[in-house]
């Protein structure tokens, strides 16, 4: 049995689940925009026969057919008249259309999932010569009636919206803690890793691109909590995946590159974060990021390829070398593939034949003239984020078209000396460093303060003082101006200045 689920990237919102029964006699489902193929992808895009899955010694194999330039199995470039192997989880993309493997049996045997790792997916060569198998199924299909032997189905496409075919607004993870589970991971460079996770029990993944998730793990006994951008896409809404970079001082990240694997389960907290181009309508867009700060703007870009936007977009990228440079191969890619997606990438300690140095005047003028007339985002550390900032701010650029996100608390220098924190609900009152953030001496202490992003951006940590003095390590963004006005502040990135009295 072979259970596939499919949905058009231009209607997000409607999916369609398409099951095969097992049968001796079926060896091959087409895919295509012929009413006679198994699996019909009505655009006029889209060839006649532009694929098959073929089953073949008790193995399903993805096959497709040329033109291949909008074609890809796991967002990777595939070969003409070449066979791929299949597992469950496994994503084929074919112009706008995007089918999901949901799950493949033979024989009662359940095909298990695959560990999903970059430049492993080798071709398998087909049996029968590449320059007649696709004349074959033609001719076949002038012989055949429409296909009868799918049990669940929507028979065409665009899909009606009925029982059979679920909007995602059914079965959306909107609020809770949910337990998920490790379905794949991809070394993306020689530190950092992608995690692939699937929901258990099954559920849609519902969230804005650029939007962070807060991971909660018990490392040594203690209960842990730290987010991550979402460097996935919501419109591939079966999985959710996690870019993490090895930070050798780094608790979680050396947690999770040392610990997880195939089938390993954690706990995540909602998606959350503003930083996001699906709340502004600018048609024109500048992508600015450095180091793991790639994460947000991959995540965004992958959207507006999944949607086919028709927005300007220019995506510029800081690393250090190019041994450093995250989701390289897939970002030749989209700008391979979208006219109007450019790519541009510097390199601040290697010499190579494209941009090199920190950004400057000059370098943002090469790579987006116009770009005064954009909605510019930034992601990367805090003084990457401030240099761009301030030379925006100097050549005239309108700030408010300006979105920024921070990866890590840009930390000030804070002079360690003796503090006293009373916890006046919790009864509490601890003497400490005022080096360290108050959250953090909260969570050893035992008193509970619900927190999620630790970097002064989300406002979850938020307390009222009641007394006393605090610094902060940035601005506390995640703070409206009533907030302050009634004297709560962000325990994330506050520090205590002598004694203090908080309401918790």
């Amino acid at each position: 049995m072979l259970k596939l689920k499919i949905f058009n990237s231009k209607k997000p919102r409607e999916t369609q689940e398409l099951e095969f029964l097992s049968d001796s006699s079926q060896n091959n489902y087409l895919i295509g925009r012929s009413s006679q193929c198994n699996i019909i992808l009505p655009s006029p895009e889209i060839e006649e026969i532009q694929g098959e899955i073929l089953i073949q010694e008790q193995e399903y194999y993805f096959i497709p057919y040329a033109p291949i330039k909008y074609i890809q199995f796991n967002d990777e470039t595939v070969a003409e008249n070449e066979q791929y192997l299949l597992g469950t989880n496994d994503i084929i993309r074919l112009q706008e259309f995007i089918i999901i493997i949901d799950s493949i049996s033979l024989e009662g045997k359940i095909k298990p999932q695959k560990n999903i790792i970059p430049s492993t997916t080798k071709p398998k060569q087909t049996s029968e010569k590449k320059s007649n198998r696709l004349e074959q199924l033609k001719n076949r299909l002038k012989q055949k009636t429409p296909p009868e032997n799918i049990i669940t189905s929507v028979s065409t496409l665009p899909y009606p919206v009925t029982s059979s075919v679920p909007l995602l607004s059914e079965n959306k993870w909107t609020t809770g803690e949910i337990i998920v589970k490790c379905v794949g991971i991809i070394q993306e460079t020689h530190d950092v890793k992608t995690f692939r996770l699937s929901a258990v029990p099954d559920i849609i993944f519902n969230y804005k691109p650029g939007q962070f998730v807060t991971i909660n793990l018990e490392i040594d006994g203690k209960q842990i909590k730290r987010s991550y951008t979402i460097s996935s896409t919501p419109s591939r809404f079966h999985v959710l995946e996690i870019t993490v970079k090895n930070n050798p001082l780094g608790l979680v990240s050396q947690w999770l590159h040392n610990n997880i694997k195939i089938g390993s389960e954690i706990k995540i907290n909602p998606p959350r974060g503003k930083f996001t181009c699906v709340d502004h309508n600018s048609k024109k867009l500048l992508f600015i990021s450095a180091g793991s700060g790639i994460t947000p703007m991959m995540s965004m870009s992958r959207w507006l390829y999944d949607t086919a936007t028709d927005r300007d977009i220019i995506f510029f990228h800081s690393a250090k070398t190019s041994q450093d440079l995250i989701f390289a191969q897939e970002l030749n890619l989209l700008a391979t593939q979208n006219p109007r997606f450019k790519l541009a990438v510097t390199l601040t300690r290697e010499t190579w034949n494209g941009l090199t140095g920190h950004i400057d005047e000059a370098m943002i003028q090469q790579i987006a003239p116009d770009y005064k007339e954009r909605a510019i985002y930034v992601c990367g550390p805090h003084e990457f984020r401030k240099n761009t900032k301030t030379l925006l701010q100097q050549n005239s650029f309108e700030i408010n078209n300006y979105f920024e996100e921070s990866f890590g608390s840009p930390k000030k220098a804070t002079v360690k000396s003796e503090a006293c924190i009373v916890f006046s609900q919790s009864n509490k009152e601890i003497q400490c460093s005022s080096s360290e953030p108050i959250l953090d001496i909260a969570e050893l202490e035992g008193v509970n303060i619900a927190s999620l992003c630790r970097s002064g951006n989300c406002g979850t940590c938020k307390v009222r003082k009641l007394e006393g003095e605090i610094t902060y390590e940035c601005d506390p963004d995640g703070l409206s101006g009533s907030d302050k006005t009634d004297g709560y502040i962000l325990t994330c990135i506050a520090h205590p200045v002598g004694k203090i009295v908080l309401e918790t």
